[in-house]
């Protein structure tokens, strides 16, 4: 075991040519710097800010989400794809006049998000909601189409809205702000509602066995030790095939060598995004599990585009740019990762 900094996976961006750029853990990144804590941001920057999840019960579920105790809200809710906030639910002690929703709403969408429309709409309860549309070029780089289409969000790469609630009390207060991906002005579900606040003991024990995890690790038992050596060289391995990628993308051309290579690392990534969802991590060591999961999600989704882009002999543009997305957020949940088993000597 060292505690020496392993070498960084790089990421990939697609703009009109294949470029590389190196991930620097001492630097913020700038893929990051749009998006603060809010819409696109990632899990571990919220967490470090607001901390742990009071309740994990709806953190499957699209339209609720893992709930958070963060000053200033009586409740917020964040539904993480692959570890990157999705939909955000931020819920009022008694309510906000119009002008403060509107500074509260700018501080939870990206930085560079453009107004593109305004509307109404409605959940399945007849509430009504007053709906902003919005754009993000840096959340387009976030989520894929694939993720719009997955939870029929509708809308293109990058487009948000924002939904808001007005008080049953006071109507000129909104109780509810709702932000998601996509264009969907139905909220399906009332996701703030005193409804989806529900939590129990058993999400409370597993939140205080996660804070638990990081400081004890380096002299956990032997299953914990053998757990995190194992992860350790499955990483290994999964950056040698990540490098082994990134050699080749960046190449003027490819060879049917370069293919065959290519597919392999694909099939890697895809047999270790299986081999991690029938993975159990022993006691206390969730935290990695979770993380490790993230990342072979977004290589999974890297070898379905790589596959789709190959087949289509380098044609299918769209599937080069899910390829450049799901990749870069692989190589930063690679390298997040890699950090947390460096600080606990693996």
């Amino acid at each position: 075991m060292s505690r020496f900094r392993w070498p960084r996976i790089l990421a990939l961006v697609f703009l009109m040519i294949t470029l590389l750029v190196p991930v620097h853990a001492v630097a913020a990144k700038s893929s990051d710097s749009a998006f603060g804590t809010g819409l696109g941001a990632r899990q571990a920057a919220f967490e470090a800010k607001y901390g742990k999840p009071v309740s994990t019960k709806g953190a499957d579920d699209f339209n609720i989400g893992t709930q958070y105790d963060v000053p200033g809200y009586k409740s917020v809710y964040v539904f993480w794809r692959n570890g990157v906030a999705a939909h955000i639910v931020l819920n009022a002690r008694s309510g906000w006049p119009g002008t403060k929703a509107g500074d509260i709403v700018v501080r939870w969408i990206p930085t560079d998000a453009q107004n593109t429309g305004a509307g109404g709409g409605a959940n399945t309860a007849g509430q009504q909601w007053v709906t902003t549309f919005g754009h993000s070029d840096a959340l387009a780089r976030r989520f894929s189409a694939k993720t719009y289409q997955e939870y029929e969000v509708e809308g293109k790469q990058g487009d948000f809205r924002v939904a808001m609630i007005k008080s049953a009390t006071n109507a000129n207060e909104f109780a509810t702000i709702d932000i998601a991906i996509g264009k969907d002005v139905v909220i399906k579900q009332a996701s703030g509602s005193n409804t989806a606040q529900a939590d129990t003991s058993t999400d409370k024990q597993q939140a205080s066995r996660d804070d638990a995890t990081t400081g004890s690790n380096a002299n956990a038992g032997d299953a914990g030790a053998q757990y995190l050596t194992d992860m350790r060289r499955n990483m290994n391995d999964l950056g040698k095939g990540m490098n082994t990628f990134i050699t080749i993308m960046k190449q003027d051309t490819i060879s049917q060598d370069d293919v065959d290579t290519l597919n392999s690392v694909a099939k890697q990534w895809t047999d270790a995004y299986r081999a991690a969802k029938q993975a159990k991590a022993p006691q206390g060591f969730a935290k990695f599990q979770q993380q490790y999961g993230e990342l072979t999600n977004d290589l999974n989704g890297a070898a379905q585009s790589l596959n789709a882009y190959l087949s289509s002999r380098g044609e299918d543009k769209a599937a080069l740019k899910d390829l450049g997305i799901d990749y870069n957020n692989a190589a930063d949940a690679y390298n997040a990762l890699s950090d947390e088993l460096s600080v606990v000597g693996y």
